[in-house]
């Protein structure tokens, strides 16, 4: 006996509405019970639904347990730390560094420097709603794994506030290297959804 069209459906709603969120996980999780049930079938004579009721009740608490264990971990940011010593990255340091300079020598840095946080918040909101888009508004678990990466730069920023902005230099330098990280994030996290998407297709199909 083999899973018709509607079975994986079925499974994928089912998982959905289990607060399985993100793609990926969903969709392995999917080919392993479907493999499971067919298996059952076979085995024991019974349809599907007989199957799928069997091996959920033997199993989901196992399974949506593991579901819930997933988390961020540091992989994700030692890759990022590898990513911003290419090439492509290291060149923006100095071009946002004269930047920051040419902007100290027109404006009020030292009041602009005040507006940092905010505007850093405003660009995670709208970042998120980009990504949300181009990863067709659907979630997937090993690009949200990339936010920590944000998340450490925002902490990073709210302890350079800290800092005495009554120093021009010392603010420049930070808020220098703070736009560089947010910026290498981007292309960072970008190429990392282009990699992604090459690799499943099937996830974008």
């Amino acid at each position: 006996m083999k899973l018709t069209k509607e079975n994986p459906r079925f499974i994928d709603n089912y998982l959905k509405n289990s607060e399985v969120i993100y793609t990926d996980i969903r969709l392995e999780m999917l080919d392993h019970i479907a493999t499971a049930v067919e298996h059952k079938m076979n085995e024991e004579q019974s349809d599907f639904y007989d199957a799928f009721k069997q091996y959920m009740i033997e199993n989901k608490k196992e399974m949506m347990k593991s579901n819930k264990s997933y988390g961020f971990y540091l992989q994700p940011i030692k890759k990022f730390g590898l990513f911003m010593f290419k090439p492509q990255c290291l060149v923006l340091l100095p071009i946002v560094y004269l930047f920051n300079y040419f902007i100290s020598q027109q404006h009020d840095f030292q009041a602009i420097s005040l507006y940092i946080y905010p505007a850093i918040c405003l660009f995670c909101v709208l970042f998120s709603i980009i990504v949300y888009y181009f990863s067709n508004r659907r979630r997937y678990f090993y690009l949200e794994q990339n936010s920590a990466i944000l998340f450490v730069i925002v902490q990073l920023l709210q302890m350079s506030l800290k800092f005495d902005i009554q120093n021009i230099q010392r603010s420049l330098c930070i808020n220098s290297i703070l736009l560089f990280l947010l910026l290498s994030f981007v292309f960072f996290y970008f190429n990392e959804l282009k990699t992604f998407k090459a690799k499943n297709k099937y996830l974008f199909s």
